[in-house]
């Protein structure tokens, strides 16, 4: 007499995981898995509404919109699974630099002064700047202090300072600031 053990078909799984850091630089990435099928079995998915797109047995990773905002993806397997999850990006930068100037001397000839400049940013490591004195040439500005002297010839002398946090990760991303100061050397 011969026995066959029973043959247990597995049940189709469906599952729908998120990694990410949940920003514009990071917005993280779906993981669809479908398991327990038949190779040839289908699956679908829309993000936002937007047109399906088809999956089979195993995984497939799906990238969450950059954009800022809430963002869903609706998954559908065989045997009527489904599994919908929602996200919302920020921004990982939010603010500008901080920018200062600071000014010490006397405005004379013989002590016409410096400009202390300082750029910080603690969003972004990657803060640059520009400083110009009058009409003068444009010269960067990284981050840190930086001292830049008065000139010493008698008139007004203006020095402007700009700085962005070089967010770009999407359009209208990036924070700029610009300040100004104004010394008259006698």
């Amino acid at each position: 007499m011969l026995l066959a053990a029973p043959v247990f078909a597995a049940a189709a799984e469906l599952k729908l995981d998120w990694t990410g850091g949940g920003t514009d630089r990071n917005p993280g990435v779906w993981t669809i898995q479908l398991t327990g099928v038949e190779a040839e079995a289908r699956g679908s998915y829309t993000v936002d509404g937007g047109p399906p797109r088809t999956f089979g047995p195993g995984v497939a990773d799906v990238a969450v919109p950059a954009t800022l905002g809430v963002h869903r993806i609706e998954v559908t397997g065989p045997a009527g699974l489904s599994l919908a999850d929602t996200r919302t990006i920020v921004d990982d930068d939010p603010t500008p630099p901080d920018l200062t100037i600071e000014y010490a001397g006397k405005g004379t000839r013989l002590e016409p002064g410096v400009w202390m400049i300082t750029l910080f940013d603690p969003e972004s490591p990657q803060a640059t700047g520009t400083y110009r004195v009058n009409d003068g040439p444009i010269h960067p500005l990284a981050p840190g202090t930086t001292v830049v002297a008065v000139p010493y010839f008698p008139g007004t002398y203006t020095i402007t300072v700009t700085a962005t946090n070089n967010d770009r990760d999407s359009s209208n991303d990036e924070d700029v600031v610009t300040r100004t100061d104004t010394r008259e050397v006698k």
